[in-house]
């Protein structure tokens, strides 16, 4: 994938449970952290990969990510869609005041901005360590093969498909009843940022 400009998503996204928006605040935040460890240069494509991990992780411990960016399939193994497009795009909010273009090597750069970690827990912040160290010291083709043995993965061949939260929350370990709960839950957490969102309108 390094060798290449990132493929289009040309799945759209499918799902029956309500959850709360994707929180690019805290995509930016949880990459400019990433970046930060690593020299304040990082591969993109090992960046968009690790950020996967560190929601999973969250998705493990808590029952739901950090970002709720929305998950989907891939040839080289599950990713995050918005966060993709941002890195594909750079379109975002906040993504372009942070980051750079990649350069021709598509290394992602801090710019010369501060960048503030208020949108994180520590909690979060855990879980970013906690995926540095297992996988960061692998190349973006070994981290790309360590997530195509995932539960969650299918070879979706030159295209790409949603996983349903169902299917991830299986897959990390939940239950059917327990995700009956988490479900609620975030069905609840959606409801409420759209009443707010509502009244600010």
């Amino acid at each position: 994938m390094s060798q290449h400009n990132l493929p289009e998503l040309k799945t759209c996204y499918v799902d029956d449970l309500k959850i709360p928006d994707f929180d690019e605040r805290k995509t930016v935040q949880v990459a400019a952290l990433l970046v930060k460890k690593f020299n304040n240069k990082l591969d993109r494509d090992k960046l968009l990969k690790m950020i996967y991990l560190i929601d999973r992780k969250s998705l493990e411990d808590r029952g739901y990510p950090i970002t709720f960016d929305r998950p989907y399939n891939m040839k080289f193994g599950p990713i995050l869609s918005h966060t993709y497009r941002l890195m594909k795009e750079g379109n975002g909010k906040y993504w372009n005041k942070v980051f750079g273009v990649p350069d021709t090597k598509r290394l992602i750069k801090l710019q010369d901005v501060k960048v503030g970690i208020g949108a994180l827990s520590e909690a979060d912040m855990e879980y970013i360590d906690k995926v540095i160290e297992v996988v960061g010291h692998l190349s973006f083709q070994e981290i790309s093969q360590y997530t195509h043995k995932l539960a969650e993965y299918e070879d979706t061949g030159d295209t790409s498909r949603p996983i349903e939260w169902n299917n991830w929350l299986r897959a990390v370990g939940w239950d059917d009843d327990e995700i009956l709960d988490i479900r609620e839950e975030l069905d609840s957490r959606a409801s409420f940022e759209k009443m707010v969102g509502d009244a600010w309108e």
